[in-house]
């Protein structure tokens, strides 16, 4: 199953296209989901690169935030609960 962001629960089909049924669900992250971190763009290196589970989505106002929700993932790898904008999460697994 592939996850994509999205606020609204929608399934899309690809039968027609591809000749086999493929479903792709899309749905708000929520606690629980496994995601790969990737922050190599935002200049904290692969220190913060690897697997991290969706504590809590981090609700904020400005237009920022509503452009690219952030989250607080705890990381694997570190052992820390730390907040990440959508753009540096990947989906692995959902619940």
């Amino acid at each position: 199953m592939i996850c994509i962001k999205s606020i609204k629960n929608k399934k899309i089909s690809t039968e027609k296209k591809l000749g086999k049924k493929i479903e792709i669900s899309e749905r708000p992250w929520v606690r629980g989901d496994l995601v790969q971190i990737d922050v190599t763009a935002d200049g904290y290196g692969a220190k913060h690169d690897g697997l991290g589970v969706i504590l809590v989505c981090a609700h904020e106002s400005d237009r920022q935030g509503t452009l690219f929700p952030s989250f607080y993932v705890y990381n694997l790898k570190l052992g820390q609960a730390i907040k990440y904008y959508s753009y540096d999460l990947e989906m692995i697994s959902a619940i």
